[in-house]
């Protein structure tokens, strides 16, 4: 069971500090829950929690709503599912929220020197999500980079959509499969940039896709 809660940048090889909750830990009411294998959630304020769970309860409908269109438009049946709001229900939804700040060293140099192709100045590999769906909205400062299957090269995210209007989703390694690969999983790493860098995302994960 994986830990729940705030892990420092020397748990995240010195890159980026993480909160992480899982989606059954984000109450309706205050009060302090448990923590995977780690001690009792404690939130750093009732404000921020409060703000964590309309994020999450936003980033969830729409989520659900991609999976649902998803699956119905190429007539894919999953042994088990029927909806998220069914997995909350039967206590399946493993969906993940991750709060992250990159310090960027203050000056855009990262902490990871080269990514897998040998290019420097990069904070988080190229990779894919074994999740379903991955939704984010769009940060203040560009570091989030997607590769295009279709022009073989990467795109910086933020460069093409409006900070605090849009937003991005992507599939993972999860609904990839459950398609037959109709739906790729999308590669992605995370850029160093010139200032610091605070995201959040949800990753979508139902029990029943990963039996």
């Amino acid at each position: 069971m994986w830990y729940s809660g705030f892990e420092a940048l020397e748990g995240n090889d010195n890159v980026r500090e993480t909160f992480r909750i899982h989606a059954a830990l984000v109450p309706e009411t205050g009060a302090d829950t448990g923590a995977g294998d780690g001690p009792p959630l404690r939130w750093p304020s009732e404000q921020f929690r409060l703000r964590w769970r309309a994020l999450h309860l936003f980033c969830q409908r729409i989520a659900d709503l991609a999976l649902s269109i998803t699956l119905d438009s190429l007539a894919v049946t999953v042994a088990g599912f029927t909806s998220g709001d069914a997995c909350r229900a039967e206590g399946t939804d493993h969906s993940v929220g991750y709060a992250w700040h990159y310090p960027n060293e203050e000056g855009g140099a990262s902490t990871v020197p080269e990514d897998i192709a040998g290019e420097a100045g990069i904070n988080v590999k190229e990779h894919v999500d074994q999740s379903l769906f991955v939704i984010e909205p769009c940060p203040r400062v560009g570091g989030l980079e997607v590769f295009d299957l279709h022009t073989r090269e990467w795109i910086q995210v933020e460069s093409v959509l409006r900070h605090g209007e849009e937003w991005v989703l992507f599939g993972g390694r999860c609904l990839e499969k459950a398609t037959g690969g109709t739906v790729p999983a999308c590669l992605h790493r995370v850029r160093a940039a010139n200032a610091r860098r605070f995201c959040f995302i949800s990753e979508q994960k139902y029990g029943e896709f990963y039996e």
